[in-house]
């Protein structure tokens, strides 16, 4: 934990641009700040945080990593909820379009059966009148021509 630290900062390099200001120095003034290192070696620099009964605690960089962890598997929940409704949905007019399309089919099937029924009775019917066309002729008398 640092406490109670002033820091004066003044800028060492000359100005890039004749345009720009005189360097001017930045005072700082730390109350409360932590630094703490995880077992990975990572280093955080934290706000200390006044508790409810007035004390000052530093928030842990794991306990940051926690937050950060949950908030992130919240947003994950929220997307995956999403994309289950889609789903759904996406699998519900799946089905009603598989259904359309059946009834469809099986429509087309039965106007295409009636169709060729009716071609198979207009086949025979003029079969059946070629043949009757075939014997009216053998049947009628030949009429012989005398000179």
């Amino acid at each position: 934990m640092v406490e109670n630290v002033q820091l004066h900062m003044s800028e060492d390099r000359s100005a890039v641009s004749q345009l720009a200001s005189a360097n001017s120095p930045v005072n700082m003034c730390i109350s409360r700040l932590r630094v703490a290192r995880t077992a990975s070696g990572t280093i955080f620099v934290e706000p200390a945080e006044v508790s409810s009964a007035g004390d000052w605690t530093a928030v842990s960089g794991i306990d940051l990593e926690v937050e950060s962890a949950r908030r992130q598997v919240t947003e994950l929940s929220r997307e995956n909820e999403e994309l289950r409704r889609r789903l759904l949905a996406t699998e519900r007019l799946h089905s009603e379009e598989k259904g359309k399309l059946n009834a469809k089919i099986d429509e087309l099937h039965g106007e295409r059966m009636a169709l060729e029924v009716s071609i198979r009775k207009m086949q025979l019917t003029q079969a059946a009148m070629q043949a009757d066309a075939l014997n009216s002729k053998a049947n009628q008398p030949t009429t012989s021509v005398k000179r």
